[in-house]
């Protein structure tokens, strides 16, 4: 199968009877109601396998952050032959159109701090001419999902930045939104992205919004409804195919 734009819908592509599927989190917490709906068992330190209909369903609890996530995700890809990758968890929302507990699906990311502080002012490797921007796997700089799966197509489409620092002050959130014009933040989408671009898996990122991205206030955080929807959204996707 050719790894490039296409629509991909399980109920009407008999190819996609009997997949190998891997679910990818940063922590238990964030999958663990689909994983006890699919009766997972752990098989290795990092790995649950179950199954759902024809389908074998594995979940890789990878770890926070982008180092983790592309080291376990490398890792668990090279034993084993998956021909769907999803990643999922939760994520901050720099869009206020997009309501506390919201799934999304981000359909393309960014690294966000990989880059030079030139004299107080961020350039990322490719503005700094490290990297040349449409260096695979990258498109003008970005990681875009070429993948318009027809399982998810009524989640609203955002854009997403992976950071390995959480972003928490007026000064950095007022940077980022106009380096990146971001919808949403997380700390593993892209890593996901690099690897399953760089091996040529489909793949899809989806996040629930647990929060604004503001001035750091945990009250106004909503973490049990962002997981509940997740989750919701997880069970029904795998109800479908």
């Amino acid at each position: 199968m050719t790894f490039n734009s296409l629509s991909l819908d399980f109920k009407n592509t008999n190819i996609f009877s009997g997949m190998n599927i891997l679910t990818v989190a940063a922590t238990i917490q964030e999958v663990e109601p689909f994983m006890k709906h699919c009766a997972m068992k752990q098989v290795e330190q990092h790995l649950w396998t179950g199954k759902i209909k024809q389908h074998n369903v594995n979940c890789l609890i990878s770890g926070i952050g982008m180092v983790a996530t592309a080291y376990h995700l490398t890792t668990v890809i090279c034993k084993k032959d998956f021909q769907l990758i999803i990643n999922a968890g939760i994520a901050g929302s720099f869009n206020e159109n997009i309501v506390l507990g919201c799934v999304v699906n981000i359909t393309s990311e960014q690294f966000a701090d990989f880059g030079i502080d030139d004299n107080g002012i961020y350039r990322s490797v490719f503005e700094a001419n490290f990297m040349d921007r449409n260096t695979t796997p990258f498109s003008n700089g970005m990681l875009v999902n070429p993948v318009k799966h027809v399982f998810i197509s009524h989640l609203p489409e955002v854009s997403g930045i992976t950071v390995n620092t959480i972003s928490g002050s007026e000064e950095r959130i007022e940077k980022t939104k106009g380096k990146f014009n971001p919808d949403v933040e997380n700390m593993e989408g892209a890593a996901v992205f690099y690897v399953a671009l760089q091996q040529t898996i489909p793949f899809a990122e989806i996040r629930s919004v647990s929060n604004f991205v503001e001035p750091r206030n945990r009250n106004n955080w909503n973490i049990s409804l962002a997981i509940e929807n997740l989750n919701s959204t997880l069970i029904g996707i795998f109800a479908e195919i």
